[in-house]
């Protein structure tokens, strides 16, 4: 992918849901040959005794899969950001899966915790939750009132608004479909960016500028701080994006001076 602030992003992470619907490129089947593979390597690491919060990828070795699993990451760096994996049988693996789920995520890169605590892996579920509590790290408004967000873990909010997480790549591993709702969309930031260029320059510049977000439970004590990042950014010839208006709007809770301004449009 290439590009400048004043001209568009080329390449294949530049789509629409139109055309990625039917498009092959991003969909990948486990063969039963690569099942029972990760069948082997779950079973000696049963035997080993090896949690799977300290495997490493020598621990759940996956040759003959290399290849797909090589394909995948590079549809995610270099194609059109995103890949499925169809295939794995979570029936078989009832009570093993974050050791196969992890095991497997060890072949495509670094995992990184996701908040204070270290935590590497999390059930998203109905927790009937209303407010932002990230394991009794709770982020208060100015007002002293707890911080609202439309977090993965309750119905109370509603659909999800579109957003970006905060790491290179983030896996999900569907175990129970939901009876209703649970259904995942996905849209192509890139996309996103060269509309804004054709129609708004203005305005797509303006989304290269730092906008203060809060850190929300990713380090202890950081409750109360935030820092500047652009929604859009370039750097060796890569792009970058990260959006979550939910993380904007709590760093403007904390401290007034993240205000956004009413700049018209």
């Amino acid at each position: 992918m290439t590009g400048s602030i004043s001209t568009r992003i080329e390449g294949t992470c530049d789509w629409t849901g139109t055309e990625i619907e039917n498009d092959p490129r991003w969909r990948f089947d486990l063969s039963d040959t690569d099942i029972a593979e990760i069948e082997r390597a779950d079973a000696a690491l049963q035997a080993r005794g090896v949690d799977w919060r300290h495997m490493t990828r020598e621990d759940f070795p996956l040759e003959g899969l290399a290849e797909k699993l090589a394909d995948i990451q590079t549809e995610l760096e270099d194609g059109s950001g995103m890949a499925r994996l169809a295939r794995l049988p979570v029936e078989r693996f009832a009570g093993r899966l974050r050791h196969i789920w992890y095991g497997i995520g060890l072949h495509l890169g670094t995992p990184v915790t996701q908040d204070y605590r270290g935590m590497l892996m999390r059930d998203i579920e109905d927790k009937k939750e209303d407010t932002d509590a990230l394991l009794d790290h709770r982020l208060t408004t100015r007002d002293g009132k707890l911080f609202k967000s439309s977090k993965a873990r309750t119905l109370s909010n509603g659909p999800l608004r579109f957003h970006t997480d905060r790491c290179d790549v983030v896996g999900l591993l569907c175990v129970s479909p939901a009876k209703s709702g649970g259904i995942s969309q996905v849209a192509s930031s890139v996309r996103v960016h060269n509309a804004m260029l054709e129609r708004r320059p203005d305005l797509a510049a303006l989304l290269y500028a730092p906008y203060h977000r809060s850190r929300q439970g990713e380090e202890f004590g950081g409750e109360k701080m935030t820092y500047p990042l652009p929604v859009f950014g370039q750097r060796d010839g890569r792009f970058t994006r990260h959006y979550s208006r939910t993380y904007v709007e709590a760093a403007e809770e904390i401290d007034p001076r993240n205000k956004l301004t009413a700049k018209k449009v």
